[in-house]
């Protein structure tokens, strides 16, 4: 972290706690013991603490004069009481009564400290206190060293920009403020939050002084408090607070227990009576669900409504659940789980410190409190289906297993796992539910087979399993071709005839299981507690989820041994399994996509690790071309259409799906004219049809696949950049094709309207930045469909943030180098003048990069058109000709339309030149001084 507070990240790992478990700089919790008998809590610096104070042995019940020195009774008679001084180093002396200027003061000492732990200490200045070593606490870690020049960037430019990931899979961007005062001292390191009553800014973290925290009256912050601040933090949502904090405070502290000290437990405390109205509203309304995907553990308790999170619940898993395009389903599904199950197994226990009530949570899991929670997942339904089952179907990849294994754990500790028929109370145990169950499976090849059958329709709870156990096998094989779709691609040998006996159970979900475990079954979901073991015990129901993830499995394993659509079922065990499954796969040339329903499944899928979204019009526009399936061209699109089924059902993207889905893309654009026509043709058919294909899905159709081909969103960036060196044209070749393009000397009306048409809102562009608008057609065989217009200067990363802020606020359409910042220094590296000069941050350069980042995959043609203040340098006019030649190798065209005046190199050639500006960058440059003074 730097010294100096600039970005974002600097201000999280400077609040953020360390993982620090040394003595080092840590300091003692102590209780000073006075006459007041207060026990007033404090810290010292535990090497200091060590050196001046020794450990004493005292009575629970002291005296104590007024400087606050102890004794103890020393008697030597019945009549006569002396007191002797409990002191640092031994001292034998003892005193009368009448020693004393004012009486001793009987001090008892309280049960909680006094047997509670604590260890007695004492100094040469005779103070006395109370110490409990166990509790040696870190001031990294409850406190903060803070210095006002830390913040000394931010007092100058105190916006932020804070950006992470919400409920709805989207990035959220919102500005915060930071206000930091003069004093330096250390600070708590858990805030204070509370209301602000500033406009935009509804929440304030306020991070106290160690000093003032007896000054702390209550637990809301008052304006009288503001000298008590180091440091404040405002904001405007409630789910930027938890996200901030969750990267700072609940990543070490994440248990309710974990906040005993006072002013840990004021910041709980805090948080809590902002947090807790919304959640216990009724309603699934948009702040419950945002709140929930951010909530802390140590908050779980402050749902009070249970049957709303059920009813949450219900609501969350109707449909097809997903974490793609609306909300993160499936994440909010687990998190609602958790939260349900903390709360009905932990109980908030009240308790007394120095005589303040406290709270701590305690366990209270018993197999009654199980019971009831898993009974809800097979009594209540959804979509006509029971909850348990609809989640196991619904749920993909980790977020299956973790809820596999969540309700697998809990299952363990119930009435329902217990395998002696007599005392399972819970479930029928008869010979058409045995305990014991001869189910086998095997891995060959790296795929899964077993000898079951494992049918539940989730309707009822009742799961029907078949097992065939093998009586006889003929030594008789045959060959099985596994292909794709020109060749075959794997040869496999099986047994040809096989007899075997057939026995069909009924089990509830949740009934008992016992497998032997020698050397079968191979299970893809492991029992995370009993490993090694020589039996499996599991409920019937994760017996049926792991047949869904042996499939699955399966599907992934097909696919890197390079397996485009699987053709045969027969006699290879239950690669894949006849039903549903088989019907989906069972052919290379009968395609599976003509449904409704399968037409929904794909166009939910983002590929390529979410950053591609494939809309439901690219699927309809490639279904209406599946009758060219016989074609090279119908061909590619199977094999596309069948990659997004797979990632759409398989939930996560493997390297064999990313890897396919990237091959088949391409696939597709070598043939794009061919698939440029076809769907011309279906935009001709479909223009009486109440749902016709347009234009603007073909270029949709174009961008998404190109996306998906590129992988990675910005992969033109790094093609240039390879791209770059081979051209790096001399002087001469640079001018003679840049006077090739359409250079159009600037009016003055022009170039007058570019330089001060943004300067009344922002009278930083005086400072000797090049201004450029940009205007971008997109085109379509010759016919322009769109266009964008963009503005951009000149300028480094510092010198925008010094006048513009931090983070800036800029021109409306101004390029943004700033959302990747990283990307961008790495593309500019390369960027010269014919000088050597480094030209990283020319308004030429940031548009391209701009361009290539969000523009290129949009058309095959495009016109664009620049004015500028400033003449095209010679690194910016090399770097447009080097964009052209590379938009050529890869099949794009470009015209530029450059309107500048060549004779202006920069501020002092374009004041010489036009003198009329000099008025009006004076004029503006006193308004810049004058905004910069006042902030």
């Amino acid at each position: 972290m730097s010294d100096v507070i600039i970005t974002t990240d600097d201000l999280l790992d400077y609040l953020k706690i360390p993982d620090f478990d040394s003595r080092q700089n840590q300091e003692v919790n102590i209780l000073k013991i006075t006459q007041q008998a207060t026990f007033t809590e404090e810290f010292k610096e535990f090497t200091t603490f060590q050196n001046t104070y020794d450990e004493v042995s005292i009575p629970q019940t002291i005296y104590m004069d007024a400087d606050n020195v102890g004794y103890i009774i020393h008697r030597f008679s019945d009549e006569d009481i002396y007191y002797k001084l409990i002191s640092y180093q031994k001292d034998e002396r003892v005193f009368s009564g009448a020693s004393f200027s004012s009486p001793l003061v009987e001090l008892f000492i309280p049960d909680e400290i006094y047997n509670g732990g604590y260890q007695f200490y004492i100094n040469k200045e005779y103070q006395l206190v109370a110490s409990v070593e166990a509790v040696t606490i870190s001031n990294t870690k409850n406190y903060i060293s803070y210095s006002p020049q830390t913040f000394s960037y931010l007092k100058q430019y105190p916006s932020l920009s804070y950006t992470y990931q919400n409920v709805y899979g989207a990035s959220v961007a919102e500005n915060i403020q930071i206000t930091s005062y003069d004093k330096k001292g250390p600070v708590h390191r858990f805030p204070i939050l509370s209301r602000t009553g500033l406009g935009a800014y509804t929440y304030r973290l306020s991070y106290y002084y160690k000093e003032n925290s007896a000054e702390i009256r209550n637990i809301r912050v008052a304006e009288q408090d503001g000298s008590f601040i180091g440091f404040s933090i405002l904001l405007k949502d409630i789910t930027s607070v938890l996200s901030i904090l969750n990267n700072t405070i609940f990543w070490f502290y994440n248990e309710y227990n974990d906040y005993r000290s006072s002013w840990r437990n004021r910041f709980l405390n805090t948080l809590t009576s902002y947090v807790v109205e919304p959640l216990n509203a009724s309603g699934n309304n948009k702040q419950k669900v945002c709140i929930i995907y951010h909530l802390p553990q140590p908050m779980y308790f402050a749902f009070d409504r249970i049957e709303s999170l059920w009813v949450l619940l219900h609501k969350l898993a109707k449909g097809y659940v997903r974490n793609n395009l609306s909300i993160n389903e499936e994440d909010l599904i687990l998190k609602v789980l958790r939260i349900l199950y903390h709360r009905k197994i932990h109980r908030r226990s009240a308790f007394l410190i120095h005589g303040t009530e406290r709270f701590e949570e305690v366990t209270q899991a018993n197999i009654k409190s199980n019971n009831e929670f898993i009974a809800n997942l097979i009594t209540r339904k959804v979509d006509n289906t029971l909850l348990l089952y609809k989640l196991i179907t619904g749920l993909d990849g980790q977020q299956f297993r973790a809820y596999i294994n969540f309700i697998w754990n809990i299952w363990k500790h119930s009435s329902y796992s217990v395998i002696d028929p007599q005392q399972n109370e819970k479930i029928k145990i008869t010979e058409k539910s045995p305990v014991l169950l001869d189910y086998r499976s095997n891995k060959t090849l790296g795929f899964y087979t077993d000898n079951a059958s494992i049918v539940w329709e989730g309707v009822e709870p009742d799961i029907t399993i078949s097992v065939k156990t093998k009586t006889d096998t003929k030594e008789e094989t045959e060959t099985f071709n596994i292909g794709d779709f020109e060749k075959p691609l794997l040869l496999i040998e099986v047994p040809k005839k096989e007899a075997y006996d057939i026995y069909t159970y009924h089990y509830h979900p949740f009934s008992p299981i016992l497998i032997q475990n020698s050397e079968n079954p191979k299970f893809l979901l492991k029992d995370n507690d009993d490993q090694n073991i020589f039996v499996t015990k599991l409920p019937a129901f994760v017996l049926f989820a792991n047949q869904e993830t042996a499939f699955w499995q399966n599907i992934m394993t097909s696919l890197e041994y390079g397996i485009d659509i699987i053709t045969t079922v027969s006699g290879f065990g239950n690669i894949i399994k006849a039903g549903r499954i088989f019907n989906l796969l069972k052919g290379s040339k009968t395609l599976f996509y003509r449904t409704a329903q399968a037409t929904k499944v794909i166009g939910a899928v983002k590929a390529t690790v979410g950053i591609i979204e494939v809309s439901s019009g690219t699927v309809n526009a490639l279904l209406k071309l599946t009758g060219t399936n016989d074609t090279k061209l119908g061909k590619s699109i199977s094999k596309y259409l069948f990659y997004l089924e797979m990632l759409a059902l398989a939930g996560e993207i493997t390297a064999a799906i990313r890897d396919g889905l990237q091959k088949s893309a391409k696939e597709l654009l070598e043939q794009r004219k061919e698939l440029a026509r076809k769907l011309d043709e279906a935009i001709a058919n479909s223009k009486n049809s109440p749902f016709p294909f347009t234009v603007q899905d073909k270029r949709r159709l174009f961008r998404e696949i190109e996306k998906v081909n590129g992988v990675e969103l910005g992969a033109s960036l790094k093609e240039y950049v390879k791209f770059r060196p081979k051209f790096l044209f001399s002087v001469a070749e640079t001018t003679r094709l840049w006077r090739a393009k359409s250079l159009v000397k600037i009016t003055e009306v022009e170039l007058v309207d570019v330089f001060t048409k943004r300067l009344d809102d922002f009278p930083g562009l005086v400072k000797g930045h090049n201004q450029a608008e940009f205007n971008i057609k997109f085109l379509d065989n010759g016919k322009p469909f769109d266009e964008v217009g963009e503005f951009s200067f000149s300028g480094s990363r510092k010198d925008i943030f010094e006048r513009f802020g931090n983070p800036p606020k800029l021109p409306e359409n101004t390029i943004d180098i700033f959302e990747d910042y990283d990307g961008f220094t790495k593309f500019v590296t390369g960027v010269f003048d014919f000088g050597g000069r480094p030209r990283k941050f020319d308004s030429e350069i940031k548009f391209i990069y701009n361009f290539l980042r969000n523009h290129i995959n949009k058309a095959d043609e495009f016109v664009i058109e620049t004015k500028n203040i400033f003449a095209t340098c010679s690194s910016c006019s090399r770097e447009f000709v080097m964009l052209e030649e590379y938009m050529k190798s890869i099949g794009k065209k470009v015209k530029f339309i450059v309107k500048t005046d060549e004779d202006v190199s920069g501020m002092t050639s374009l004041m010489r030149n036009y003198p009329e500006l000099k008025p009006i960058k004076k004029k503006f440059e006193k308004i810049y001084r004058k905004n910069k003074k006042n902030k």
